[in-house]
């Protein structure tokens, strides 16, 4: 009988009564990375960056509608419907391919059973450039070997 009422006190007699059911709570979908940026981009030419989604949540969650904006940018490796399980992920790809000049900010809208996860996207498109030097030339004269002659910096 001790052995009883000692377990009882140890249990707070959770084990004695009927079980509780546990809830599950709604699935929830965590991009990674949660922006995406892609800094200066040469214009005519594509730069990608991968990126996944996965269920954080309690239960599944149904991705039904992926929707990408803004001008040069695009998304791979994945198709809208999907479904994932706890803990699940699936993975994508962003692409940006700049046609002007200028920053360019977008996004990622992953419309799932439990609302909308947002991506945020940002990128310059930039114009190629010419690399020149200041100066065109530098003239060392006499130096003995082993040694340095340090020029100034223009």
């Amino acid at each position: 009988m001790l052995v009883i009422v000692g377990l009882a006190s140890l249990l707070g007699c959770q084990g004695l009564g009927p079980k509780q059911q546990q809830t599950q709570g709604p699935g929830q979908l965590t991009p990674s990375p949660a922006s995406i940026g892609f800094g200066n981009v040469q214009i005519g030419t594509t730069q990608s960056i991968g990126g996944s989604v996965v269920n954080t949540g309690g239960s599944g969650i149904t991705i039904s509608q992926i929707t990408v904006s803004g001008t040069g940018y695009s998304i791979s490796g994945i198709t809208a419907p999907v479904t994932l399980a706890v803990g699940q992920s699936a993975n994508f790809n962003v692409s940006f391919a700049p046609t002007t000049a200028g920053s360019a900010s977008g996004n990622i809208a992953f419309a799932t059973t439990n609302g909308t996860t947002n991506v945020g996207l940002s990128g310059t498109g930039v114009a190629a450039g010419d690399l020149t030097t200041n100066p065109t030339s530098i003239n060392f004269g006499t130096v003995v070997v082993g040694s340095t002659s340090p020029q100034p910096k223009h």
